[in-house]
């Protein structure tokens, strides 16, 4: 199962973010790329300050590519009179799964966080060839893109 790597997607619009509480040694590209999310601006934070975000859920090409997890009664209002499939639902959260073709009409309820002018430079992060791609962290450090090998 290849998850959606949200570099190579989303890495020159959007912020990504890396959870690296969940990395651990030995890990290969491809399980790194499941730790990539896309902080957003609506959805709320938990009472712990986990902000609403976008994430890799399952295979790329499936129906439940992406998930979104948002702690905000009125977003999770708006996610399910779209019709975007409920998956789990909390006391303060839910978390709502959808395939990557409908990541645009999902970002304009949630509004993923923009990247940095500096991520917007095609010139200079395009992917050429075999060089990776580069997106970058909310504080300017580039973030290498990760192969799905």
């Amino acid at each position: 199962m290849q998850p959606v790597n949200l570099l190579t997607h989303f890495g020159f619009k959007y912020r990504i973010e890396r959870d690296c509480s969940l990395d651990t040694p030995g890990q290969t590209p491809a399980d790194k790329a499941w730790l990539y999310t896309i902080p957003c601006e609506i959805g709320g934070k938990s009472d712990a300050g986990e902000q609403a975000h976008v994430f890799s859920f399952g295979d790329s090409t499936g129906p439940r590519a992406l998930a979104y997890v948002c702690f905000d009664p009125k977003t999770k209002r708006s996610l399910a009179n779209m019709g975007v499939c409920l998956f789990v639902s909390g006391d303060d959260e839910a978390i709502f799964v959808f395939p990557l073709a409908s990541f645009a009409e999902v970002a304009c309820v949630v509004r993923p966080c923009r990247a940095s002018e500096q991520a917007q430079q095609p010139a200079q992060n395009a992917v050429y060839g075999d060089k990776p791609a580069k997106a970058w962290s909310s504080k300017g450090a580039a973030i290498e893109a990760v192969t799905n090998e």
